[in-house]
């Protein structure tokens, strides 16, 4: 199984990155990601992650499921750290940005799901 931590829920993926995550098994279990306040504390951090960790390792197997994190840098590195330590499998996605300029100078971004991609 894969489980997903991410603002991005498995039903709004593409069907590219649904395909891709077959080959964790048949099965995407999502996890919503933590809000993280831009004035938290690295113990803040820690704590959540220590709280995030805990309960994936309770619930889930290194054996046969594994991680698919993206969002806050700190706390997904913390996370990351001690999934791994624990011997599950952790992944990133990683997409093309593709950016459009408007009329107004402004931007819009589509990001385009490439594949995943280890931590290692």
């Amino acid at each position: 199984m894969l489980i997903n931590i991410s603002n991005h829920p498995s039903e709004k993926w593409s069907q590219r990155q649904l395909e891709a995550s077959l080959s964790y098994g048949a099965l995407v279990t999502d996890i919503p990601f933590p809000t993280i306040d831009a004035s938290s504390a690295n113990d803040e951090i820690i704590a959540d992650a220590d709280k995030y960790s805990n309960e994936i390792i309770k619930h889930y197997n290194p054996e046969t499921d594994a991680i698919h994190i993206m969002g806050e840098m700190t706390f997904t590195y913390s996370l990351v750290k001690r999934l791994r330590k624990a011997g599950f499998r952790c992944v990133a996605s990683t997409t093309e940005r593709v950016k459009q300029q408007l009329p107004d100078g402004s931007f819009i971004s589509e990001f385009r799901f490439q594949s995943f991609r280890d931590y290692e």
